[in-house]
């Protein structure tokens, strides 16, 4: 289950290389990562947890962390949960001091705070979204030219009272121009089966239709997970999650998408289910390949190798899985995806090199750590490499800044620490910042108990 969050301000220091091996310019292909600055224990918060980092970039040059953690209370008093969510931007030179947006109400004895997820929309809106204490989903947006001042965040608005609660099990997106999208794992009654359930707004927020149901759990003694949600226009909507059980094992997962911008779902598609003594399913993720072309990277088989699946056709049929990272290894949350300057994709995960590979020995010192990789085309991949040093890490999350400026964040379990890593994109081109014109006004928005 997920480990969660602190955090002091510092500032990102240094152009100096990593003293890991990385490709000089010479030999550098197009979109590798180099130039790297140290990685840096950002959250320095000893006896406390920081973990679960959102990185976001926006037009005007800013990215924007999101994390939780702990605030309260003496070092390593248990359960040493995160309360608070907590906020910080970089603007290319140096990080603001941080802030904390939201405290765990007091009325709830169990104060735990997560998973947080979030977009920016086409306006410049950020819309956040984190689980709460008791079952809560709680949401939040504010301008992200006012996001450094708490007061602009509208006070936080619970959507679901019957949230699953588990790891990950919420996410938004934004469809322009004024749709946001919502799924989370339901749990209206603990004696039923539980559910994978969608909301939408086409007022910035403001209000959400009823949940509809996207798919039932057939068991009463499993739940959902590890849900994404993505948008693909005209109207496409693309969920996947992992079906687990009392063991907190990933057991299934699945894909469904809406072909009319959230009215009606399609029945969902299953992936990948476990077998005998396999290790797991779970950990899915989607990328857009092209019109119709979609890629599912996931974790799970005989033992935690990086599976993928290909779509030629919007996601109704898939290809068979293949372990595509094939000499890398390990349990440690989603593979994550993101587009350059060059719109080139690329792929970051944490992993560490998989015994019985002696090719691969110059790796095997700094085996356990963020990896990344770039879509060639077809099924290929390119040959992974580091970024960062190795740590005990999982959870990463990834931004591109003006198009060819890399910031990536990692939760090192081992410290409870959050690490962050700053790099150049080669041979990539810079996309120009474009500052915010109009900042409107943000509506009012009063908090009301989900149906």
């Amino acid at each position: 289950m997920t480990k969660l969050i602190t955090l002091l301000g510092i500032t990102l220091a240094c152009t100096t290389l990593l003293f890991s091996p990385r490709p000089a310019a010479a030999q550098a292909q197009p979109g590798d990562a180099f130039n790297c600055d140290p990685e840096i224990n950002f959250s320095q918060s000893p006896g406390y947890t920081s973990a679960d980092p959102l990185l976001l970039a926006d037009p005007s040059g800013m990215v924007h962390l999101f994390w939780v953690e702990r605030i309260t209370g003496a070092p390593d008093e248990p359960p040493n949960m995160p309360d608070a969510l907590m906020y910080a931007t970089w603007n290319g030179d140096t990080w603001s001091k941080p802030i904390d947006l939201f405290l765990s109400p007091r009325e709830y004895v169990n104060k735990r705070v997560g998973a947080v997820r979030g977009i920016i929309d086409d306006s410049g809106t950020i819309h956040l979204l984190w689980i709460g204490p008791d079952n809560t989903l709680f949401y939040s947006f504010a301008h992200a030219s006012q996001a450094e001042q708490a007061t602009a965040w509208h006070p936080p608005q619970i959507i679901a009272y019957d949230h699953v609660g588990t790891q990950y099990s919420a996410d938004v997106a934004f469809m322009p121009p004024n749709t946001l999208h919502m799924v989370y794992g339901r749990d209206p009654d603990e004696s039923k089966n539980q559910m994978l359930v969608h909301i939408k707004s086409t007022d910035g927020g403001q209000s959400w239709t009823e949940p509809q149901t996207i798919y039932t759990v057939p068991y009463t003694d499993r739940g959902t997970s590890n849900i994404r949600l993505w948008v693909d226009a005209p109207d496409r909507i693309y969920t996947t999650w992992t079906e687990w059980d009392t063991t907190g094992t990933g057991q299934v997962i699945y894909f469904a998408r809406s072909l009319d911008n959230g009215s009606t779902w399609e029945k969902p598609v299953m992936l990948a289910e476990r077998k005998g003594n396999e290790y797991e399913r779970n950990w899915v993720t989607v990328a857009l390949l092209g019109d119709n072309e979609l890629v599912t990277f996931w974790e799970g088989g005989w033992r935690a190798y990086r599976q993928a699946q290909y779509s030629h056709d919007g996601g109704v049929t898939w290809s068979q899985p293949k372990d595509t990272l094939d000499w890398l290894i390990a349990d440690s949350g989603f593979a994550e995806f993101i587009r350059d300057g060059a719109d080139r994709l690329h792929l970051f995960v944490i992993q560490r090199v998989r015994e019985g590979n002696p090719d691969r020995d110059p790796y095997v010192d700094r085996s356990n750590g963020l990896w990344h990789s770039v879509w060639e085309g077809g099924t290929n991949w390119r040959q992974p490499d580091m970024v960062g040093q190795p740590n005990r890490a999982s959870f990463n999350t990834v931004a591109i800044r003006g198009g060819n400026e890399l910031i990536a964040a990692t939760f090192g379990f081992t410290e409870s620490e959050l690490f962050i890593t700053r790099c150049q994109l080669y041979d990539t081109p810079s996309i120009p910042f474009v500052p915010w014109t109009e900042i409107p006004a943000l509506p009012a928005i009063t908090a009301t108990q989900a149906p």
